[in-house]
């Protein structure tokens, strides 16, 4: 009897021991809370300015790798309202579930009504949702949006002559004036369309916030007929970004420069042209003409009767 109580206190020892080196692999409702915040976001559309709309999409993550987001309801909100949802649109969206470790997006159409004087706006996100045991969570993310820079070149008036020569200067005349509160940079307008190579880039150079200018800018035709001019603008605002404005199209009547007899053309400038040849028998027609009409005063004066009378 003492034999088989040593032999069941020995196996009892071992289960012991091996129960001691066993790891114990937690349930996730031992965790008590998932982790919901908002991981990132992007402005996918629009600008964050005063007055502007714009669409932001957010990632909300479950950052707790054991416990599941149950019921997940998420609210958007704004110090002082001054991002407030358009489109009579819910600032509110709903996940029946998010995974531990996983993350979910979503997007809201927002207006920005005011930023503080730093070009700043604090958004909040709040997250309600439940753990496995039924239990309620509230978690809040805050974003603060830095507003973009509001430089912007605005094109009051663009005008290009009706008719050109191939070979002379053909006038475009340009109004353009800084809409935004920061100075732009690098203005330049690009002009497509059959003229010089080297006039199709104007430097404009810089303009400060709220200023205008105006400038004659001048092309010349390389083909006639009826020509088009596509005329863009490109500037850099104050944080080096590049933006562009196109979209200004024109359509004039080039002639030709020298005309057949055979051309639908009437002008012809060689026409009106003297050569040097011309120029100069000209002036000496004149010179002589001149010093006739001295002679014959001269001739017909009293003074001078008199003396050729002695």
């Amino acid at each position: 009897m003492r034999k088989y109580s040593l032999i069941v206190s020995f196996v009892i020892l071992i289960i012991c021991a091996f129960l001691s080196n066993t790891p114990v692999y937690a349930t996730e409702t031992e965790f008590s809370e998932p982790k919901l915040v908002v991981s990132s976001y992007e402005i996918i559309e629009g600008t964050v300015a005063n007055g502007e709309e714009f669409t932001i999409k957010v990632y909300l993550s479950n950052m707790n790798q054991h416990v599941t987001a149950y019921n997940v309801v998420t609210s958007m909100t704004s110090a002082n309202n001054n991002v407030v949802i358009v489109d009579g649109k819910s600032n509110t969206v709903y996940f029946d579930i998010i995974e531990p470790g996983n993350t979910v997006d979503f997007t809201m159409r927002l207006k920005m009504l005011d930023l503080d004087n730093n070009g700043l706006a604090v958004v909040s996100f709040v997250s309600t949702c439940y753990n496995p045991n039924g239990y309620e969570n509230n978690m809040e993310s805050r974003l603060t949006l830095t507003a973009e820079d509001q430089a912007q070149l605005d094109i009051p008036s663009i005008t290009v002559s009706e008719n050109a020569v191939v070979g002379a200067n053909a006038l475009v005349s340009v109004r353009y004036s800084n809409t935004g509160d920061s100075k732009l940079s690098n203005i330049k307008m690009k002009i497509e369309g059959n003229i010089e190579e080297g006039q199709k880039v104007a430097e404009l150079g810089n303009l400060e916030a709220d200023a205008q200018k105006y400038t004659d800018y001048y092309v010349t035709f390389t083909e006639d007929g009826e020509q088009a001019l596509n005329i863009s603008f490109e500037y850099q605002d104050k944080v080096g970004n590049i933006h562009e404005i196109s979209g200004y199209e024109y359509s004039l009547n080039v002639y030709p420069y020298v005309v057949s007899e055979d051309s639908e053309y009437i002008l012809d400038t060689e026409k009106i042209k003297l050569g040097m040849k011309e120029v100069y028998m000209l002036i000496v027609g004149g010179v002589l003409l001149l010093a006739l009409m001295v002679a014959g005063i001269i001739k017909i004066s009293p003074n001078y009767r008199k003396k050729t009378r002695k």
